[in-house]
């Protein structure tokens, strides 16, 4: 029988970044193995106040850099199941509770292939039913990077523990997982730590599972929580969705209220490195240059004709060196003097 999709991913068309909480089953596995955690997200350039905020976003190639320390520091290549160990369903929010209020185990499956740009907007699941098997195909949407094989072996595990644990498969229920990995030098660490039957060399990663468990209830099934979190999720997802310049314009101007308005604070507030930054805007016709003297202008001309701030404050708090430097740019703004413009709107 020819596989059918029967469901789609919602996916997002943004940076290529994981949720930032789900790399928390990485840092505990680490911990209890005393390496040295800080340092290591010192090295991926990961801040460590972002793995306990719901929503926050980490690039999928600072993740690669904190994926490859843990191999190193602990000497294990198959950290990625490890991690599943330490996995805690709340480190996904929503997500957990959509998929555990699910009618039925089919239904949860695919609600995972619904909204998995939560997890990670590079990969995109299909949803495949066949005569005897469902398979999920974890696959890398193209022109996005690939996660390291790390990665992929935590979803692997993570996707497995989490069916298992959650929605009442159990592992006779899964019928192979195949990972994008070559055969590693001791196949008996992953075979020994998921405990299902695994390949290894697939174009992309594979969960298999029975075609007759997809019928099969799920104990804790709940319509109205389903649906309320399915809300969230697809509010959240938008957000990702939401047009990038109109992000970096927000971010800029929140930063500008504590006088961060440079270009690698900026970068830094979207979790992109600052030549990734300027490549996006570019993308988008416009550029930081754009985009601060567009702010500048904006938030000088309220200043000016709503408050009564000195212009050497104004123009410290935007970002000018001095009031000189702010006064030229104001009179090409609107062709006036700062005092000129402030005088001729308070007396209009």
């Amino acid at each position: 029988m020819t596989a059918q999709h029967s469901t789609k991913a919602i996916t997002v068309d943004d940076d290529a970044t994981t949720l930032s909480t789900s790399a928390l089953s990485l840092v505990n596995a680490l911990k209890i193995r005393n390496c040295p955690v800080d340092a290591m997200l010192q090295e991926a350039d990961i801040d460590p106040t972002l793995l306990t905020q719901m929503g926050k976003r980490i690039p999928i190639r600072k993740m690669e850099v904190f994926w490859k320390a843990a191999v190193r520091e602990t000497g294990d290549p198959a950290i990625g199941i490890t991690t599943a160990e330490h996995f805690k369903a709340n480190y996904l929010h929503a997500f957990h509770h959509v998929i555990q209020a699910c009618d039925s185990i089919g239904e949860a499956l695919q609600q995972i292939v619904r909204f998995s740009a939560v997890i990670s907007t590079v990969i995109e699941i299909d949803f495949l039913q066949h005569k005897e098997e469902v398979e999920l195909v974890f696959r890398v949407r193209e022109g996005y990077p690939s996660p390291c094989h790390e990665a992929m072996d935590a979803v692997a595990a993570i996707t497995l523990n989490s069916t298992v644990a959650n929605i009442g498969l159990s592992k006779e229920d899964v019928t192979l997982i195949q990972l994008p990995r070559s055969l590693p030098d001791n196949p008996e660490l992953w075979l020994k730590r998921l405990d299902v039957p695994v390949s290894f060399g697939a174009d992309f990663l594979r969960i298999g599972f029975k075609a007759n468990a997809m019928n099969r209830p799920v104990l804790t099934a709940s319509p109205e929580i389903a649906d309320t979190n399915s809300e969230l999720l697809q509010r959240y997802l938008e957000g990702l969705n939401q047009n990038f310049v109109s992000r970096a314009r927000q971010q800029l101007t929140d930063l500008l209220k504590v006088s961060e308005g440079t270009q690698e604070a900026l970068a830094s507030a979207l979790n992109m490195s600052a030549r990734s930054l300027q490549r996006r805007l570019q993308s988008e016709n416009t550029s930081f240059r754009h985009l601060l003297d567009e702010i500048r202008q904006q938030q000088a001309m309220s200043e000016m004709k709503y408050s009564q701030k000195p212009i050497t404050d104004i123009a410290l708090e935007l970002g000018f060196s001095d009031s000189g430097s702010f006064s030229r740019a104001f009179k090409r703004w609107t062709g006036l003097a700062p005092s000129q413009y402030r005088q001729q709107n308070a007396t209009s």
